[in-house]
């Protein structure tokens, strides 16, 4: 223990560790989400709607994997966590879609021949990536 606050709350190495840790964590969401979401010339990305995706999947993994290991180690905390794994794995989802509809109404800025630089009229895009079979 390091320290109490009005006998009340102790405050242990291990709370303080832990709580770097989640605010870090949050931090690296969110620098993570800007990162991608500065990129212009990719719409899809290029939107708010990125950095909250990022920092609510890493919410929605992180509270369910502190359940599993809150189940293990300190079994009368693991309502807390399931529940706010639940919720955020529900926000998680709808902002998933709200992305892919946002995403499926974007007009493409250029042509599969201007995008690589090559003039042919014979040029197609076979593959979508990971947007494509989602929406």
């Amino acid at each position: 223990m390091l320290f109490d606050i009005n006998d009340k709350i102790s405050i242990t190495l291990s709370l303080v560790v832990g709580s770097v840790g989640v605010l870090l964590s949050l931090i690296l969401f969110v620098c993570t989400g800007m990162i991608y979401a500065c990129i212009k010339f990719i719409q899809e990305w290029a939107s708010p709607l990125t950095v909250i995706n990022y920092t609510l999947f890493g919410m929605a993994s992180g509270f369910s994997i502190a359940t599993v290991f809150t189940h293990y180690q300190a079994e009368n905390s693991v309502k807390l966590f399931i529940g706010w794994a639940i919720i955020f794995t529900l926000l998680t989802a709808i902002m998933r879609l709200i992305s892919l509809i946002r995403s499926a109404k974007l007009k493409p800025k250029s042509t599969p021949q201007s995008a690589i630089g090559i003039r042919h009229d014979k040029i197609k895009q076979v593959s979508m990536g990971a947007h494509g079979w989602l929406v």
